[in-house]
């Protein structure tokens, strides 16, 4: 995690979801009556699922996919106060690190589970993961060779991702998969872009690959955007209908 983490800006708006209890987590879920099985599972950045950008957009998708989606709670209520965007010294003040050793990658075993135990309670026969900051290396792992069970999901999406193991990961990773970068990202830098799209060029002949590059934004701009700054407000726009179809091919 770098400071690009806990930069950004607060929205507006009136979410419709609701908070309830999903394989005995706390999961923001928007539900759509044309379901028909199929669902989106939401990996929130480290502000977590009471941040009002991500239920939004959470929101949005189940609209425009016409699926649940579903935002689990893996922070235990422990998310990065929002507070830390708008107040400089919280946010100078702020240490990843233990923040960081409490919600590491150690906890993939609690992600898979969750992912296991929703896909049972809610009769899922379709799953795109979609992954924003923190949420992109759990993400990505749900997609990869190293799930105890083969099929947990039906397609992957990484949205400026943080916590990646380059080049494991994306060796590993075996499904479907987009990738939403930014131009300016120490998270997923473009040495870091330039070798995942190398390894995943050589998969093409097994899954599909997307890499949209979004220039003249930084890390976090699909969520937290300045609403007056048209050129990240509008590439947050294209990267949520790019996201948007994607879902759409791999569910429908």
């Amino acid at each position: 995690m770098h400071d690009c983490c806990k930069q950004g800006h607060i929205h507006t708006g009136t979410p419709t979801g609701s908070i309830t209890q999903i394989a005995n987590r706390n999961t923001y879920i928007k539900r759509h009556n044309s379901n028909n099985g199929r669902a989106i599972l939401f990996l929130h950045d480290a502000f977590g699922i009471s941040f009002i950008n991500n239920q939004l957009l959470v929101d949005t998708f189940a609209e425009q996919t016409q699926a649940n989606v579903y935002m689990p709670d893996f922070f235990d209520g422990d998310a990065v106060p929002v507070e830390v965007m708008t107040n400089p010294q919280l946010q100078s003040n702020f240490d990843w690190n233990p923040w960081k050793v409490k919600h590491g990658r150690q906890n993939f075993p609690i992600i898979e589970n969750y992912t296991k135990q929703l896909k049972l309670e809610e009769n899922i026969t379709k799953l795109v993961v979609i992954g924003y900051c923190w949420g992109g290396w759990g993400s990505i792992l749900l997609g990869s060779s190293k799930v105890t069970l083969p099929n947990l999901v039906d397609g992957v999406v990484l949205v400026h991702p943080s916590m990646l193991e380059i080049p494991t990961d994306i060796e590993n990773l075996e499904k479907p998969n987009l990738f939403i970068c930014a131009e300016i990202d120490h998270a997923f830098p473009e040495e870091a872009r330039n070798l995942s799209k190398t390894i995943l060029e050589k998969k093409m002949n097994n899954f599909v690959t997307i890499f949209k590059l979004f220039m003249g934004v930084r890390h976090g701009f699909a969520v937290r955007f300045n609403s007056e700054d048209k050129v990240a407000a509008n590439a947050a726009e294209e990267a949520k209908n790019v996201a948007v179809e994607f879902f759409k091919k791999i569910l429908n």
